[in-house]
């Protein structure tokens, strides 16, 4: 025969399912609109960041093609280039590596898109950007419309992104080739 509780005791134990059971529910339904409310708040902030780190860059890049094409105007290498003085031109690019160090490299090209100086010490002389995946059409747009064209390069032997700025080098409207700013984008990374 089964024992039955005292009535007092079947009070308490029901009492008892029935704030736990409460307590569960209202536990649960705290962690929802908390959740809701914390992933709100951080898609909030994540948009707010993302929309400052979009402005920052855009600021950036639109820095570096002015300098690109300013660097382009400098009569040091306009005239080297035009005169083919290239140790003038030489020391140009040096002088601008060393005051710009977000610049990895400083090269002009000739209208084919070969390298024929650097600011590196020659380990791109050489290089046609031709045959460089990606970079054929912004030469050509460099050479053609005579302004300048940004692209961001796939890693190369290396696992950071990077950027080229390409500016033709023109002198009486007759264009010397694009000449090129190779910046390293981990600067802006810390935006």
């Amino acid at each position: 025969m089964a024992k039955t509780l005292p009535l007092r005791s079947r009070f308490a134990v029901w009492t008892s399912a029935v704030v736990i059971a409460s307590s569960m529910g209202l536990m649960f339904s705290v962690y929802l609109v908390s959740s809701r409310a914390l992933r709100e708040q951080s898609d909030e902030e994540m948009e707010v960041i993302a929309s400052k780190t979009t402005e920052q860059l855009d600021l950036w890049i639109s820095s570096r093609e002015r300098d690109a094409v300013n660097i382009s105007e400098l009569q040091p290498l306009v005239a080297g280039c035009s005169d083919h003085k290239l140790a003038e031109v030489q020391q140009a690019l040096d002088r601008i590596q060393s005051r710009s160090p977000f610049y990895e490299n400083v090269f002009p090209a000739d209208t084919n898109g070969k390298l024929f100086l650097d600011s590196i010490g020659g380990k791109s002389v050489g290089i046609e950007l031709m045959s460089i995946e990606g970079f054929r059409s912004h030469v050509e747009h460099a050479v053609r419309i005579q302004s300048s064209a940004f692209r961001v390069a796939e890693p190369v032997r290396r696992e950071r992104l990077k950027s080229c700025t390409m500016t033709p080098i023109s002198t009486s409207h007759a264009v010397r080739g694009p000449r090129m700013l190779d910046q390293k984008l981990r600067h802006r990374a810390q935006v």
